[in-house]
């Protein structure tokens, strides 16, 4: 076995309980845990029996997020979304009321008592004590009452599950008729369907409704805002040419912008074809001839043609007659008159050319004028070209508008054709075979689980409430000292009317008598010799200290060996209230050397053992203890006697225990079995360890012999009850 030295700290850690204690506890309370658990059991067959069988069914739906639009009018008539709160709001609308009502009036369930409580017969305590009686109510309210009371009872019986990540939904309904079980979770379906189908169809209407109003409203605005339009052209007179968007004033400003280059262009011409005939003109030498007006002139053609006969004439004459011939002066002549008429006819047609000039360059000067004109009119015009622009935009703007919701109009006009279900039936609910509710098994497992548990709890409350020391291995887990003995608690039966320490001396073959002779045995073994002088002690009072020194001392006594028992609880001496004598001194008398020791001892009526008893409230009992007398009396009883026993004061109570401890040498500690609490005799060993005197061992006294036999089958002590009647004496 383990040992550290140290109270409460050993290898098996204070409140840790192995197999073996935990069976002996259960043990201990087998009957506690027999009754409860049988109790339980009954209980739970008869509340199984009792109940009204219950039955549940169960469709399961899928919402359906696949497109089915033929037609883009998911703006105006919006399906189910595919997020999370989308599914969840269904889900929501499903557990509402509404549709409790809808499902209630479907399938008639006011007319059910299950539902409707008030049509419902009365039970014995209704009728008796009329209870739900009096003045009837109202009608209204009457209604009113039973239809709250039916979509309750719905509610409390339906149960929506939507498993997580999923598009389905689980509708279970339980009910006690078997019809309704499965008519319900249906029922909902196909009302929820109808509500579906019913929102998208009044919504298509309204949306309808809406359009229509916004639809011709907004071709009134397109046709004001095109007439507005027109007017603003013909006031600034912006009229178009065709299809083109060019208006009158732009075709006229294009033209004269034509016209004027082609008339700036005929002024050169005709002021470069004078000056070059003026040049040729001036020049002298009859280039001017060579113009290509002058020489298409007829006249000039014409004169040119006489000029070349008289030419050919006057060469001819000039070889026949010679210069001065009459007929060659008369030809000169003519020549020089011809010419003459042709520097006439080419001054007249330079004159056209001036003319011409000043006429190109009037026609400029006009045509310029005229553009100017029209461009100051077109600078007025571009400022209404940009109240136009905002006019036509603002028709334009309400065309589009218009265009919009009239196609929105014309889709939303076929959409009753195309409402479909957003919900598809994975499987529909079937009437039920067996009960769902009472599930019998169950519930008797559960009542004997429930017992076992119970009992469990009962027993661990009694035992943290009852902090006493009972079974051996745990006393030496905790404290690391030995047990060396149980000493038994003597019931009424055994002692009739007897004290213990008269029953172990007139039966000294007694199992409690032999309990008493085995803590020396063991006592003797653990220290490897048999000690002479021993302390007996322990915790706190009323523990049998007293009467264990007294019964163990007579035993030892009668059989042959020389004992000396010393009562050393100076405060509170019990040893001269269970002998019927007394001597004349008491070890005081003998610690203060008033007596001597011999003188003091008295001889007890029962048996050969030799008593020193002491008196009452000694306020130096401590000195007493620490005095050289007293070292002087142990020593002179251990040469004298073969065994002394000393019944001292508990540790606690008094430090005389610790006083006197380290002058002997042995220390027995009695511990009240199950009563003395764990804490208050490891906090004793403790002070005893710090004395310098460690207990020996550990005696469980006043052992319920019947109770622990129980607890501890198996044990050397459960053998005391199960053999009483060998040890037995008549």
């Amino acid at each position: 076995m383990a040992r550290t030295g140290q109270f409460g700290h050993s290898s098996a850690p204070a409140g840790q309980l192995g197999f073996r204690q935990l069976l002996r506890i259960l043990l201990r309370y087998r009957w506690l845990i027999g009754c409860l658990t049988v109790g339980l059991f009954v209980a739970g067959v008869i509340y199984a029996q009792l109940q009204t069988p219950l039955y549940t069914s169960q469709s399961v739906i899928q919402f359906d997020f696949r497109d089915k639009q033929v037609v883009d009018i998911q703006s105006v008539l919006m399906g189910m979304s595919a997020d999370e709160s989308a599914i969840q709001s269904e889900v929501d609308v499903i557990k509402s009321r509404y549709m409790a009502e809808r499902v209630a009036y479907r399938l008639q369930l006011s007319n059910y008592p299950e539902f409707n409580p008030y049509i419902a017969k009365p039970g014995f305590l209704e009728r008796y004590f009329n209870i739900g009686g009096g003045t009837k109510m109202a009608t209204e309210e009457l209604q009113n009452k039973q239809r709250i009371a039916v979509v309750d009872n719905i509610l409390d019986q339906l149960t929506i599950i939507r498993p997580v990540n999923t598009y389905t939904v689980k509708i279970q309904f339980t009910s006690a008729s078997k019809e309704l079980a499965a008519k319900v979770p249906n029922a909902y379906i196909n009302e929820y369907k109808t509500l579906q189908l019913q929102q998208q169809m009044q919504a298509s209407r309204e949306a309808n409704q809406w359009l229509d109003a916004r639809v011709e409203d907004l071709k009134k605005k397109v046709e004001i805002s095109s007439r507005r339009v027109q007017e603003f052209k013909e006031a600034n007179n912006l009229i178009e040419i065709g299809m083109s968007g060019i208006t009158v004033d732009d075709t006229q400003l294009s033209e004269l912008n034509t016209q004027l280059t082609l008339a700036k262009a005929d002024t050169l011409q005709a002021s470069a074809r004078l000056k070059q005939a003026q040049r040729m003109l001036s020049s002298g030498d009859g280039s001017a001839e060579a113009v290509a007006e002058v020489l298409d002139s007829p006249v000039i053609q014409n004169l040119r043609i006489e000029e070349t006969s008289l030419l050919i004439k006057q060469a001819d004459l000039r070889g026949r007659y010679g210069t001065k011939h009459p007929q060659m002066q008369k030809v000169t002549n003519e020549l020089n008159d011809l010419r003459q008429k042709i520097r006439s006819e080419v001054s007249k047609i330079i004159t056209t050319f001036e003319n011409q000039l000043e006429i190109a360059r009037i026609k400029e000067n006009n045509l310029r004028q005229e553009l100017e004109r029209l461009s100051t009119q077109q600078d007025s015009r571009t400022r209404a070209r940009v109240q136009l622009s905002e006019l036509e935009r603002e028709m334009d703007a309400s065309a589009q508008i218009y265009s919009s919701f009239l196609n929105r109009y014309k889709e939303t006009s076929e959409t009753e054709d195309q409402i479909k279900h957003d919900v598809k039936i994975v499987s529909i609910a079937d009437k039920p075979l067996q009960p769902s509710w009472p599930n019998k098994k169950l519930i008797v497992l559960i009542a004997l689980i429930g017992g076992l548990l119970s009992s469990l709890i009962l027993i661990g409350i009694n035992e943290m409430r009852d902090r006493g020391f009972r079974d051996p291995e745990i006393v030496e887990n905790m404290t690391n000292l030995p047990v060396i003995g149980l000493v038994q608690e003597l019931d009424n039966d055994l002692l009739k009317g007897r004290t213990p320490v008269i029953f172990a001396a007139e039966m000294p073959l007694s199992p409690y008598a032999e309990s008493l002779r085995s803590v020396l045995t063991q006592l003797q073994h653990t220290a490897n010799k048999m000690p002479k002088v021993i302390m007996v002690t322990s915790s706190i009072p009323g523990e049998g200290k007293s009467v264990f020194s007294l019964a163990l001392s007579r035993l030892m006594a009668k059989a042959g060996k020389k004992v000396l028992l010393i009562d050393l609880d100076m405060r509170r001496p019990r040893l001269h209230h269970m002998v019927t004598t007394r001597g004349q001194y008491v070890v005081q008398n003998v610690l203060r050397a008033e007596v001597t020791l011999a003188d003091a001892i008295s001889e007890d009526i029962m048996s050969p053992l030799h008593l020193l008893t002491a008196e009452q409230s000694t306020p130096d009992s401590r000195e007493l203890l620490l005095s050289d007398a007293m070292i002087s009396l142990l020593e002179h009883a251990r040469h004298s006697y073969d065994l002394v026993i000393l019944d001292t004061a508990p540790v606690l109570a008094l430090s005389d225990a610790l006083a006197i401890a380290p002058q002997t040498d042995s220390v027995l500690f009695l511990n009240h079995w199950g009563k003395t609490k764990q804490a208050t005799t490891l906090m004793a060993l403790k002070r005893l360890e710090a004395s310098g005197k460690s207990p020996a061992g550990i005696v469980l006294n006043r052992v319920n012999i019947h109770v622990y036999e129980g607890d501890h089958y198996g044990d050397s002590g459960s053998y005391y009850g199960t053999y009483q009647e060998y040890y037995h004496q008549p």
